[in-house]
């Protein structure tokens, strides 16, 4: 017997068969988690559709348990289960804000032989975190505004995609995708980071 297989919103986990009335704007999700244009919606948004799916569809699981079980079905998904890594430099911070939204998995404290070359600090402490990409705009708006200064930066890398966050800015690139770096690059050179550090790629 053949199994049929159906296709699966990788943001809700719900099969797009189940909307036949809906038009598909985006063949990778179902027609409740896009905009008009087919764009995925924010996480909250999609946050807000799973628990009103789960109150209709699932009476069972009390109100007050809503939101975190829709969080914990979303977790499973393709989109919003994918896990971001990434190294931050505690001294670049102005504020920790950022540590509020990731997981340090490891710490690690660097010498410097020439502190006076790199704003005078003899040692760096080196933060290897990950996060879920629910946190991924929280993590990005925070070191938007909280590093020190425009030629500090943090990256971080997912299964397709590695933003790039400079004060101020976020790139976005695309793993594999050389030409997708050219503009992070040039306005790292812009704002004086040495070309070496620049290895994105």
């Amino acid at each position: 017997m053949t199994i049929k297989k159906y296709k699966i919103c990788k943001s809700c986990g719900g099969p797009v068969k189940d909307y036949p009335d809906k038009k598909v704007l985006n063949p990778e999700f179902c027609p409740y988690c896009v905009d008009e244009q087919g764009d995925l919606l924010g996480y909250r948004q999609i946050v807000e559709s799973m628990i009103l799916y789960i109150k209709n569809d699932h009476p069972e699981i009390k109100p007050k348990d809503r939101h975190s079980k829709a969080e914990t079905m979303l977790k499973e998904t393709e989109i919003w289960g994918e896990r971001f890594t990434g190294v931050i430099i505690k001294e670049s911070l102005k504020s920790d804000n950022v540590l509020n939204y990731v997981k340090i998995v490891k710490e690690e404290v660097s010498k410097d032989n020439n502190p006076e070359t790199n704003g005078g600090y003899p040692t760096w402490h080196l933060l290897y975190v990950e996060f879920f990409r629910p946190q991924l705009e929280d993590v990005l708006g925070c070191l938007k505004k909280d590093l020190k200064g425009k030629d500090w930066y943090a990256d971080f890398k997912g299964r397709k995609d590695h933003h790039i966050i400079f004060c101020g800015r976020v790139f976005r690139c695309i793993l594999g995708k050389r030409d997708s770096y050219k503009k992070a690059i040039q306005y790292g050179l812009k704002v004086g980071v040495p070309t070496e550090q620049l290895d994105f790629v």
